[in-house]
């Protein structure tokens, strides 16, 4: 693993402030590395309280069959607007045979925000890992540092699932929530 690396990075109108992972057969492993002050601003406004639903993970965005292993790292006031401050892992139903995943050993998140999911968001995908350290992460709407969002069993894929073992949070960070089908 490269030692401590720091990536700052900005994107307007997206996703994965610094890095983003698109594909199937798409791999990284990130491991010693810190990530701070990355954004995505959907609109280049500064404004947590805005109504925008666009710009998913802050730092990193892992999508449609992706796989991500992240060892040993810092996320520090990462931000965007949408979901997942520091880290938004998501798959779209009819997308990909191959579920999106993040896996996270011993790393730690603090002052990461968005509006779901302060540090982490995770929808209809895989999040999973131990050792982790969640603390001081804002989600605006008051969906946990972690938001794990479970549409029910989609047809084409199940449920999203989130395994974090032996991780530290604070009291109310992990939010689940359940709905009807796709």
């Amino acid at each position: 693993f490269p030692s401590h690396d720091t990536v700052h990075g900005s994107l307007n109108y997206g996703t994965g402030g610094a890095i983003y992972v698109n594909g199937e057969g798409s791999r990284i492993l990130i491991g010693n590395s810190v990530f701070e002050e990355n954004f995505v601003d959907p609109m280049g406004l500064l404004d947590p309280n805005l109504e925008m639903l666009s710009g998913y993970g802050g730092a990193i965005f892992a999508v449609v069959g992706a796989e991500v292993k992240i060892v040993g790292s810092i996320f520090n006031s990462n931000h965007c607007f949408a979901s997942g401050g520091a880290i938004g892992v998501a798959d779209w139903p009819g997308t990909s045979e191959t579920v999106a995943s993040v896996s996270l050993y011993y790393c730690t998140f603090t002052k990461n925000w968005s509006r779901w999911g302060g540090a982490v968001d995770n929808f209809l995908a895989q999040l999973s890992g131990s050792g982790n350290i969640f603390y001081d992460n804002r989600s605006i709407d008051g969906y946990g540092y972690i938001s794990d969002v479970n549409n029910g069993i989609s047809t084409e894929y199940g449920p999203s699932s989130s395994s974090l073992s032996y991780s530290l949070t604070t009291l109310g960070a992990i939010f689940g929530n359940t709905g009807p089908g796709i």
